[in-house]
């Protein structure tokens, strides 16, 4: 980034000396809301572009107001440990009725509680699964990172022993078995229709796009409306492995969640692929910043086929940079991600068009499948790690309280940042940084480092050249750049007071 820019965006910064947000902000072209707790450990920053104000909440807890609302199948699950108990997962503060008022004795009860689920005195329990300290961007560097990925070897064998078990005797009968949905659908299946547009075909020979139009050839409609979308056969996965099995599964991978400031998970499925099925290309609707799969598959002389396709990220911005003397083919236009080893878990960013390749080559036969297990991870929240509660007082004496001071000057810092971040004075940005600071023994910010980062620029606030710097020469915007120097500038040089060892804070911010 050219000095004077970068100049300009720390000058906005430092003029900003109130730690109280605005109750709204109105930016011109869209307006956010933030519904954010009093205490930054009880959840994200998040600015939500598809709503009516930007709020601010004393709230011990977030929530979040969108046009659409998932299904039950998508609830996320969350672990409710006790301050004693190893800590994954997340806590709801407010009851259904979010006008109920709570009194100040049971507000600061329940704030306590989710403290200590938010906290973990163990700082290796976030080595950073998918892209660690010793990996992981600084945060001023960090690039967009489509997938992220890691090996849970006991994981996987313990799940793929009692999937073989499942099918060993196939003349025995196993009430498990039965309960597989075999799920097929076609494009051009009930639901996912285009209205009108058989006879818009007819009539005009073209479907009309926002911004270009789109030519159909004679019988375009009908081939697409053909094709197989999904083809596979799934079960929910607390349906078919033992509660033993399961519960180690949905803590391990909200631990890998937690990694990266994500305390839930939804209902995961679990999904047998035989011979010829597949998931053709798709994006997913909002269940969460990233989604998950994890390979319960034992052999790779198996099958074939079976692949986690994605689009390279190049493609989706496909004219930018465009080279005419350049031919591409599929390994320069498609990630192929194969199922193996057994216990690979890949997590990626699920607005990006994905699939699984056709399977062949194991008949019908369910040992030889392609089984996965797959969901999303949700629940944004700010977690904490390490040495945080055997703080050192003035007497030199161990607190075991969770931190509070902490948590109150993290809030000081972070509140006119969102304010900043949500004025649109930076750039408006889309998607999920997760943000870790290592903390020394001696209270300073050791290093700032993004875990997880799939901020894109929003293409609809994009404005091209937004100054000149000292040579005359065009500063053009780069709005992910400026969020990301933004936060970075905002958290390198927090001090937090000393204690007895290492510390780790994950800050989500979740941009939509």
């Amino acid at each position: 980034r050219h000095r004077s820019h970068i100049k300009a965006v720390l000058l906005r910064l430092a003029n900003i000396t109130s730690t109280t947000m605005p109750k709204s902000i109105n930016t011109g072209y869209v307006h956010y809301q933030v519904l954010l707790s009093a205490s930054s450990l009880l959840g994200p920053l998040l600015c939500l572009g598809t709503v009516d104000a930007f709020v601010v909440s004393t709230a011990s807890t977030l929530h979040l107001s969108s046009s659409s609302s998932a299904r039950n199948d998508y609830a996320p699950i969350q672990k409710h440990l006790s301050p004693q108990e190893t800590h994954y997962g997340s806590f709801r503060l407010f009851a259904e009725n979010e006008n109920e008022e709570m009194t100040d004795a049971a507000d600061a009860t329940a704030v306590q509680e989710q403290q200590a689920l938010s906290f973990s005195s163990d700082l290796s329990q976030a080595p950073g699964f998918w892209t660690g300290p010793e990996s992981a961007s600084p945060l001023h560097d960090s690039v967009y990172t489509q997938v992220l990925s890691t090996v849970l070897p006991e994981l996987g064998a313990q799940l793929r022993q009692e999937y073989d078990d499942h099918f060993a005797d196939p003349r025995q009968p196993d009430a498990s078995r039965f309960a597989w949905d075999p799920w097929f659908v076609a494009v051009g299946d009930t639901g996912n229709k285009l209205e009108g547009a058989e006879e818009l075909e007819e009539e005009v020979g073209s479907i009309d796009d926002d911004d270009e139009e789109l030519v159909l050839v004679p019988g375009e409609l009908e081939a697409s409306e053909k094709q197989t979308q999904y083809s596979l056969k799934r079960i929910q996965t607390s349906q078919f492995f033992s509660t033993e099995s399961y519960d180690l599964l949905v803590d391990e991978l909200i631990a890998l969640g937690r990694s990266v400031g994500l305390h839930a998970i939804t209902p995961p499925w679990t999904s047998m692929y035989t011979d010829g099925d597949q998931q053709n290309w798709h994006t997913d609707a909002p269940h969460g910043p990233l989604a998950f799969v994890l390979s319960v598959c034992a052999d790779e002389g198996d099958f074939e086929g079976g692949e986690t396709m994605l689009l390279q990220p190049h493609m989706l911005d496909f004219w930018k940079g465009f080279d005419s003397s350049k031919g591409l083919e599929c390994g320069s236009i498609v990630r192929h991600i194969p199922p193996f080893p057994l216990g690979r878990c890949i997590a990626f960013d699920p607005r990006v068009p994905h699939g699984v390749n056709r399977v062949t080559g194991n008949g019908p036969n369910p040992k030889r499948a392609r089984v996965v297990v797959h969901g999303w991870f949700n629940e944004p929240q700010t977690t904490w790690f390490g040495a945080w509660n055997e703080k050192v007082d003035d007497s030199g004496l161990e607190d075991d309280d969770i931190p509070q001071d902490a948590a109150t000057l993290l809030d000081q810092v972070l509140q006119p940042l969102v304010s900043t971040l949500a004025s649109g004075e930076i750039g408006r940005v889309v998607g999920y940084l997760a943000v870790r600071m290592d903390v020394t023994a001696d209270g300073t910010v050791e290093d700032v480092r993004a875990v997880c980062d799939t901020l894109r620029a929003d293409p609809e606030d994009f404005r091209g050249v937004i100054g000149y710097d000292e040579a005359d020469r065009p500063v053009m915007e780069d709005a992910v750049a400026d969020v990301r120097l933004s936060i970075f500038e905002t958290l390198k040089d927090l001090f937090f007071g000393p204690a007895n060892g290492e510390r780790a804070v994950i800050v989500p911010f979740d941009f939509e």
